[in-house]
């Protein structure tokens, strides 16, 4: 659900010059990027409490998201808090996540999504796939789809990956819209575009079976390449599949027992399956290289 950064924060926060000396806050945010927390920490803090919003909720997630600094909960829902009161979007989102999940403060769902309807009527992206998160999922009285597939459709058209994601999947269920296969697709590739590797997996797959689209299992791997690179087991067992069977690529299955290795690491109760049924025709040191490979091997993002 929480879909909040440090980064993004810092980004919003380079706005901040005039709260307190310019090139003071400026030197505070190049520190926070280099990880130079101490030096950060003090002009962040200083203009928190001159009462800037956004550097408010920026040391809040700086205290709650352990950056270099003890995490402290306490101080993190504080200045968090503080953003939020004044109206900064950003500030709200971020406390209506640490009420949804208890920190700082006790779990409670109705003030979160109190929270994120604030920053989401403001326009937040982030916040107006929470609010639908909060509906699809009936943290607040009954599930309703409907609004669910309203909230999600105003953050994928904003160009938020997991937003357009998620509406994809909301046609391709039927819920809370008409089933559409065609749009579905349209919002799949687009989550996918942005290197979203849930979507990358699905487009894939819908490559690979012709459904919503032309069958063309070269792209199929195209895309479950692009998600396997960044960890996604279900990416990351499909690719095995498409080399284990030279399916749209060479037949490779020394290749295709790797992924699977990654895959079953993860849990990926097929993939283990398919592990082991190679394992049989492969070699001992075939075997060895591929397991070896796998531990050394490190996601693209």
């Amino acid at each position: 659900m929480n879909k909040l950064a440090l980064t993004a924060l810092v980004a919003c926060a380079l706005g901040l010059a005039g709260v307190a000396r310019a090139q003071t806050f400026e030197e505070s945010m190049a520190a926070l990027r280099r990880k130079d927390y101490p030096v950060a920490l003090a002009g962040i803090t200083k203009a928190a409490e001159a009462g800037n919003p956004k550097a408010q909720a920026l040391l809040g997630a700086m205290y709650g998201d352990d950056h270099g600094i003890p995490k402290d909960e306490a101080k993190a829902a504080l200045w968090v808090r503080k953003a939020a009161e004044q109206g900064y979007d950003e500030g709200q989102n971020r406390l209506g996540y640490m009420y949804l999940r208890g920190i700082g403060m006790a779990k409670d769902a109705k003030q979160a999504l109190v929270w994120f309807l604030k920053a989401a009527e403001q326009g937040l992206a982030d916040a107006q796939f929470n609010v639908a998160k909060i509906h699809d999922e009936g943290l607040v009285g009954p599930k309703d789809p409907v609004l669910a597939a309203q909230w999600c459709r105003k953050a994928a058209e904003q160009g938020d990956a997991t937003a357009q994601y998620g509406l994809g999947r909301m046609y391709a269920s039927g819920s809370g819209v008409a089933m559409d296969e065609h749009q579905a697709l349209i919002w799949y590739r687009k989550a996918a575009e942005q290197g979203l590797a849930a979507a990358q997996s699905e487009l894939g797959g819908r490559y690979a079976t012709g459904a919503g689209v032309e069958k063309d299992e070269k792209r199929a791997v195209a895309w479950f390449q692009q998600s396997a690179d960044q960890g996604n087991p279900d990416a990351q067992f499909k690719l095995g599949l498409m080399l284990g069977m030279g399916i749209g690529v060479p037949k490779d299955l020394e290749r295709a027992y790797f992924w699977w290795v990654l895959s079953s690491a993860k849990g990926n109760a097929n993939a283990i399956k398919y592990r082991e049924k190679a394992k049989t025709s492969l070699t001992p040191q075939q075997v060895g290289v591929q397991e070896a490979a796998a531990a050394a091997w490190k996601p693209t993002s």
